[in-house]
């Protein structure tokens, strides 16, 4: 059973069968949890909640702790998990009345109830494990996420639960939460919010390598509201909430997405909205295949005492926007510096400031369990040399590596989306294809730990042809320590935009195939086999 579907199936078994261990009925003498009762509570349709918070189950109201083993019941859980069955062995021969299953590859986790709790562990190596852990009287320290309920069939989209204290043998469960995509309810609950658990340097590397998985790479939509109105003005498009949601649906939905595509960068707009069928953005994704981003900071401003330098800022209050954003769905963070070529700029004062906040960014995106991708931009703006635009890269990308050593940043876990080593838009002798690369992989591998996962390339205003062209090359080159793949914007989408604009909702299966079309061949350039 893959890990999509173990996740939900897991958390309902666990909590349903920590709820009948609670019940009355279903605890012996002893406080001990008898596994053999789940089936009749299940099959009993409870007729209320202890507190009046019984649910619709067909034509009877149960309590939550039998719709939940109900439906658990239903997909075999046992039969299809034995190492479940061990934990609940495990559980009900250690003789505690509060007990939870852990499940260390579905990240689910419980330490907290008004009692000692048993927490049986699944490890990573497959084998179980039970051991009691003291927890405080009303609050759990971490939540595991999950799916919630409604008329016995679980509200799409990931989520998050916690639980906040539980009543006497008896009682049904007096304070949980649920949030996520199918919006927040519970029962007998204040509707507090909890963050949820870290990811392990494992599973944060897991995800950065999927980012940069063989052939695919991460499409860029996370222009801002000012931005994209630009380019809709560009092709006669009013700059209105409903068109950039449906221009986003479009894109997101195109089909096949995943074949070349792993992850795309979400605006903070973006990663709360649904499709017209009212299915979030961020489930549309995870069910195709393609991870959730999302930008976290709040744009570049001039830089204090460094006329014509700017400096990126978003960095206050950026702990809770991650742990919201992770509740959302998003699996990686971007965060971009802008670092500009000109007469005695960029000086080591804006490189270092810049450096500084993306560590601070990196820092705190894997503490709230998000995979940080890092892009000190170096822009093609001026008219400067390619060799000019190899030395500043080589200095930003040095300050960068040591400002995330210092600030205990896992590369294992993190990304860098880099800009290549190329002319300025206005120089009067353009480097080629050959040079361009050449330039850009030596540069990397002067400055970039083999330990990162990978590198993505912006396309930094390049047009899109020239931006697969110059990735192709990159990887004709033989020796790179880390794979080399795309994160385009205007890159991906502008030929895109242009036909959607044409005739917004005739023209959407027209766009969507440019879309694919552009992911396939950047898909290719990742693997070196573009033929254009």
């Amino acid at each position: 059973m893959n890990s999509r579907t173990a996740f939900p199936t897991l958390l309902v078994l666990a909590f349903g069968m920590f709820f009948a261990a609670t019940d009355a009925r279903g605890a012996n003498a002893t406080g001990q949890a008898d596994a053999k009762t789940l089936g009749p509570i299940a099959a009993s349709g409870d007729a209320g909640c202890a507190h009046g918070t019984g649910i619709s189950h067909g034509a009877t109201a149960v309590r939550p702790t039998a719709l939940l083993v109900d439906w658990s019941a239903k997909h075999g859980l046992l039969e299809r998990r034995p190492d479940v069955a061990t934990a609940l062995a495990l559980l009900e021969g250690n003789g505690q009345r509060n007990g939870l299953i852990r499940d260390e590859e579905m990240g689910l986790s419980f330490l907290g109830a008004p009692t000692p709790a048993t927490v049986a562990s699944i490890r990573r190596d497959g084998r179980a494990s039970a051991s009691t852990v003291p927890c405080g009287a009303t609050r759990p320290r971490t939540v595991g996420g999950g799916y919630p309920f409604r008329g016995g069939k679980p509200v799409p989209g990931p989520q998050v639960l916690a639980v906040r204290g539980f009543g006497p043998p008896g009682d049904a469960v007096l304070d949980a939460r649920w949030s996520g995509p199918g919006g927040p309810f519970g029962y007998n609950c204040d509707l507090s919010t909890t963050p949820s658990p870290p990811m392990s340097i494992e599973e944060l590397a897991d995800i950065a390598q999927a980012m940069v998985a063989p052939g695919k790479g991460i499409i860029a939509i996370d222009e801002s509201t000012a931005t994209i109105g630009k380019r809709f003005a560009a092709v006669g498009i009013e700059n209105t909430e409903a068109n950039r949601r449906a221009y986003r649906e479009m894109l997101l939905t195109t089909p096949n997405l995943a074949d070349h595509i792993s992850g795309a960068i979400l605006f903070d707009e973006t990663i709360r909205q649904s499709t017209k069928e009212g299915v979030p953005f961020t489930k549309i994704m995870l069910d195709a295949g393609v991870l959730p981003g999302i930008k976290v900071d709040t744009g570049a401003k001039p830089l204090a005492g460094c006329p014509g330098e700017l400096v990126t800022e978003g960095l206050d209050g950026l702990r809770e926007r991650l742990q919201e954003y992770a509740r959302l769905g998003a699996k990686f963070a971007k965060w971009r510096a802008v670092i500009t070529i000109g007469e005695d700029i960029p000086t080591g004062t804006c490189i270092d400031a810049n450096a500084h906040a993306l560590a601070r960014y990196a820092a705190l995106c894997q503490e709230a369990g998000i995979v940080p991708m890092v892009e000190p931009e170096v822009l093609m703006d001026g008219d400067h040399d390619i060799d000019t635009c190899y030395d500043v890269t080589e200095a930003v990308l040095r300050s960068l590596f040591a400002a995330l050593y210092e600030h205990n940043v896992m590369l294992e876990g993190t990304i860098l989306k880099a800009s290549m080593v190329i002319s300025g838009k206005d120089c009067e002798e353009q480097a080629d294809v050959e040079e361009v690369a050449a330039q850009t992989v030596h540069c990397l591998k002067a400055t970039v730990p083999a330990t990162l996962p990978g590198i993505v390339f912006l396309s930094g205003g390049q047009s899109e042809e020239q931006a697969t062209r110059h990735l192709d090359a990159m990887n004709q080159l033989e020796g790179n320590p880390w794979p080399l793949s795309f994160s385009y914007g205007r890159a991906m989408q502008t030929a895109a935009l242009k036909c959607w604009a044409a005739d917004p909702e005739g023209k959407v299966a027209e766009a969507q195939a440019i879309v694919y079309a552009r992911a396939r061949q950047n898909g290719l350039a990742a693997l070196g086999e573009w033929e254009g």
